[in-house]
């Protein structure tokens, strides 16, 4: 019955334009052409989804403001010495000439002097390649989205190599040998952030901080290039103590410009969100890339020279299929991939330490 109302009613309205555009035109053909037309568009079905106003559709805004991933800060390794290679590079040879020093002789006697050999060894590290996995970008998403979509995929591709790039280079910087090793020994504890642990850590202080300092003097360390990277805990520890010496409110502009928040000891600070992984032991053992969690793990802030470490970062390549592939529906294949790693320059590992928490 309603259906029947709704049809009478357009029927007696477009019959209304008619008799008006004849009165006007003076063309009863004219009118006739427009009142058919008029008649033909009711039967034209209606597009709008059930339940939805076509207003509602209109006023549909798309943002182009991608929200992305958030990725670490991996500035600390930054302005250290850097090898090159090309994708296929798997491993870097460093010639080591550590031992011993040249004698001197005083007030020498005897000509000619005698001569000593000595026999220079060589320290390898791995260039591991890191790939990431294809990622479809289809059709559609190149059409209906209101971000360019092939530009967003890859920066999240090229933002995860770097991450994992950064966390190599960490390991590989990350000493071993127990005398460049210490636990924090602060009076108070705060919640453990390493990644699956539990329980509280012992808060570092400037006996520890003074530790890493006198280390590196007595290693004959150059000031100049000395750096620490820390977790975000420890720099909580490290404004107390530069408060504590009325240095919380000093420049750093200078700091900054090299990607350093602030500086301690003659070390430039570097804030991480997750550093170097050790375990918890008399003498705490870094953790390998991927290495299962334990509730005993602990965060480490790690000391390098910046003339003392090194990595490798090849040239990133990126691979994007040309043409669609009836495999993926249409979809074209994006993924991306570059050869890296890091090491401490020298056998003796002389140049680098870790500040580990403790249980």
């Amino acid at each position: 019955m309603k259906t029947i109302s709704k049809f009478l009613y357009n029927l007696i309205a477009i019959s209304l334009i008619a008799s008006i555009l004849v009165f006007f035109t003076g063309s009863i053909y004219f009118a006739g052409g427009i009142a058919v037309a008029l008649f033909l568009l009711q039967f034209v079905p209606d597009k709008t989804p059930a339940n939805v106003l076509p207003s509602e559709v209109i006023r549909r805004l798309f943002s182009s403001d991608l929200q992305e991933r958030l990725y670490p800060d991996n500035s600390f390794y930054a302005g250290t010495q850097q090898d090159t290679a090309a994708i296929d590079v798997e491993e870097i040879e460093i010639p080591q000439d550590e031992d011993g020093e040249a004698e001197v002789v005083v007030n020498p006697t005897q000509l000619p002097l005698p001569i000593s050999i000595e026999e220079d060894k060589k320290k390898t590290y791995g260039a591991d390649l890191l790939v990431t996995k294809p990622t479809a970008v289809t059709y559609n998403n190149q059409l209906l989205v209101s971000y360019d979509k092939r530009a967003a995929k890859l920066r999240k591709h090229l933002n995860s190599l770097d991450r994992q790039l950064a966390e190599r280079i960490m390991y590989g910087w990350s000493p071993s040998v127990a005398n460049f090793i210490r636990q924090t020994t602060g009076g108070t504890t705060r919640a453990a952030t390493a990644p699956g642990a539990t329980g509280t850590r012992k808060r570092s202080i400037e006996d520890d901080w003074m530790w890493a300092f006198t280390l590196f003097n007595t290693l004959n360390i150059p000031v100049e290039g000395r750096r620490v990277v820390v977790p975000p805990t420890m720099l909580e520890d490290i404004i107390a103590i530069k408060k504590a010496y009325g240095q919380g409110t000093d420049s750093n502009n200078q700091l900054l410009a090299k990607g350093a928040v602030t500086e301690l000891f003659t070390f430039n600070v570097f804030v991480r969100s997750k550093t170097q992984v050790y375990t918890e032991a008399a003498t705490p053992v870094k953790k390998a890339i991927g290495a299962a969690t334990a509730t005993t793990d602990n965060l480490a802030a790690i000391f390098y020279h910046t003339q003392m470490v090194r990595h490798i970062k090849g040239d990133v390549q990126v691979w994007m299929d040309k043409e669609p592939r009836g495999e993926y529906a249409g979809a074209k294949a994006m993924n991306a991939g570059l050869r890296g790693g890091g090491a401490i320059s020298r056998l003796s590992e002389i140049g680098v330490a870790a500040l580990v928490e403790d249980n």
